[in-house]
């Protein structure tokens, strides 16, 4: 279990119609809302890590590659590839 002082308590501001998302993704995911939008924050924090052991960041992967596969059967002749970075 983790310790209470490896948690900061911080207070933000977010749209309604965002936390109503939100909230009905913890209910379904039976976490309470604070845990969906650390695991949410866990998922964006990987995405973006060099570590690819990271559980978040596999499971980011996995989620992308699942989304390519839809896409492509959806609409294959449409699916592109996108690098990060700026697009001219």
């Amino acid at each position: 279990m983790v310790a209470k002082e490896d948690y900061k308590h911080i207070t933000v501001r977010m749209p309604v119609d965002i936390l109503e998302k939100i909230e009905g993704l913890a209910k379904a995911h039976h976490r309470d809302r604070s845990g969906e939008i650390i695991h949410a924050c866990a998922l964006y924090v990987a995405a973006h890590s060099d570590s690819p052991d990271n559980v978040y960041s596999l499971l980011f992967e996995k989620f992308l590659e699942e989304q390519q596969k839809e896409q492509k059967k959806d609409n294959p002749d449409k699916w592109v590839k996108v690098e990060e970075g700026w697009v001219d």
